[in-house]
C-alpha cells in the first residue's frame, strides 16, 4: 500500500526540567530533533516542524539547513490559542496531505516501521485517528496518525469549549487504538521513550549504545490490527 502522509513535529514547547530548548538538546552529540527527522523524512511526503516563534527557528537553522531537504518546512503555533492545540492546529493546516503523523521532538528511538504501521492502519481502517494505547489505559497521542479534516474540526470544537487536552480531542474522533506493547515488540526497542529529564537522556544513551536499540529500525514489518 502506498501511504501518502505528512509528518508534523511539535517543537515549540519549553523544557523546564532540562533547562534548555529541547529540540537542540544533544544525545550522543546529536540534537534530539534530528533523531525524529531521520526516522520520518524517508517515509513522509513532507516533514512540518511547528514552532512557537521565529527565534526558535534561528536556534534550529544551522543543523536543519545542513540536511538540505526540500521536504522540511516550518510553521508556527496558531495565535490566540493556549496550549498544545495551537501547535496541533498549525501543523494540520500546513499539511499538503490528507493524513498526518503527529509527534513531538523528543523521541530519539522513533521507529519508521512503527510509524508506517500506524499510518497504514489509519488508511486501511477508514478511521479518524490511530493512537497507541498501553494496557493500563495510557495513550500516546503524540506518536499517532490523524486524518486532517476531521481532526481540524475536532480541534476547533475542543477550543470552542475551552478544552485543551488530547483526551478532549480524541473523544470527538473515531479512534482505533493499537497495543503500545505490541508496537514496542515491532520496534525491538523502547520506541515511545520521550526525553523530559537528564535521567531520560542517560537512559536513552544507554539504549542507543546497545546492539538491540541500534538495530531498532531494522525489525521486520509485522501487521497489527
Amino acid at each position: 500500500m502506498d501511504i501518502r502522509f505528512s509528518s508534523v513535529i511539535l517543537a515549540g514547547g519549553e523544557s523546564k526540567r532540562l533547562g534548555r530548548y529541547k529540540p537542540t538538546v544533544k544525545l550522543l552529540d546529536k540534537p534530539l530533533l534530528l533523531y525524529v527527522i531521520d526516522a520520518l523524512l524517508p517515509i513522509s511526503r513532507e516533514v512540518i516542524i511547528v514552532l512557537k516563534n521565529s527565534m526558535q527557528r534561528v536556534f534550529l537553522a544551522d543543523f536543519i539547513e545542513k540536511l538540505n531537504s526540500p521536504k522540511i518546512r516550518f510553521t508556527y503555533d496558531v495565535s490566540g490559542i493556549n496550549g498544545i492545540l495551537a501547535g496541533v492546529k498549525a501543523g494540520l493546516q500546513a499539511s499538503k496531505e490528507s493524513a498526518v503523523f503527529l509527534t513531538g521532538c523528543d523521541l530519539p528511538l522513533m521507529n519508521s516501521k512503527v510509524v508506517e504501521l500506524i499510518m497504514s492502519n489509519l488508511i486501511k481502517l477508514n478511521v479518524n485517528a490511530v493512537v497507541p494505547m498501553w494496557n493500563n489505559g495510557f495513550i500516546e497521542p503524540l506518536y499517532a496518525g490523524y486524518m486532517v479534516s476531521p481532526t481540524l474540526r475536532a480541534v476547533d470544537e475542543a477550543i470552542n469549549f475551552g478544552e485543551k487536552s488530547f483526551r478532549d480531542l480524541l473523544k470527538r474522533l473515531n479512534v482505533n487504538y493499537l497495543s503500545a506493547e505490541q508496537l514496542v515488540d515491532v520496534a525491538g526497542c523502547q520506541t515511545f521513550l520521550n526525553i523530559n529529564s537528564q535521567e531520560d537522556l542517560h537512559l536513552a544513551e544507554r539504549l542507543l549504545l546497545t546492539s538491540s536499540s541500534m538495530s531498532c529500525d531494522d525489525t521486520d514489518y509485522i501487521s497489527i490490527s
